[in-house]
């Protein structure tokens, strides 16, 4: 009886909807209505699980570029940047760029260390967040998703803010689940 518990647990972390290393939604306005939540209530774990996994270390390079940013804001940031780095396993110097590598493959040694790619995404968000601008915001409470059209495993859609102004957004549905595909 001691073991199923951890059993079920383990179970239900990979089947409750914003749970697990590659929740997505069942539908594309399913993600977006999870990636709303989580960007609004600042969830950034749970909104890196709503991010296509193709597409989920790209995204963590853009935060890894806009963190050289937030270092340079003086005070501790330079300090709390280093700590953030090394917490993962990382080197806070990213490696001189080296135009005979293959693209992306630097990147990818850099970041090889990082076991948990969804807590350096959810931390990386909260150091940035002093240098990424409200407008940039990934979403507005008030946003809804309009004009949504799926051909096949792709989708597209209008991300409305509540100012009128309007975003393409794309999806894509990988073994079964949909993501954001940005």
């Amino acid at each position: 009886m001691t073991r199923a518990i951890p059993r079920l647990l383990a179970f239900l972390a990979l089947v409750v909807p914003g749970c697990g290393p590659s929740a997505g939604g069942a539908s594309p306005q399913a993600v977006f209505d999870r990636a709303k939540e989580c960007s609004t209530s600042g969830d950034w774990a749970g909104f890196y699980d709503c991010l296509a996994p193709a597409k989920r270390d790209a995204a963590i390079g853009g935060l890894l570029y806009l963190a050289a940013f937030t270092k340079m804001g003086g005070g501790t940031a330079e300090a709390e940047y280093k700590t953030l780095m090394e917490s993962h396993g990382l080197d806070p110097n990213p490696p001189k760029p080296d135009p005979a590598a293959p693209q992306g493959a630097q990147f990818a040694q850099w970041l090889a260390p990082a076991k948990d790619r969804r807590k350096l995404f959810a931390d990386l968000m909260v150091f940035t967040h002093p240098t990424r601008k409200a407008d940039d915001a990934f979403f507005d409470a008030a946003s809804t998703l309009a004009d949504l059209r799926v051909t096949g495993e792709t989708a597209t859609g209008k991300l409305v803010k509540p100012d009128g102004k309007k975003k393409t957004i794309n999806f894509v549905r990988t073994d079964g689940a949909w993501f954001l595909d940005e």
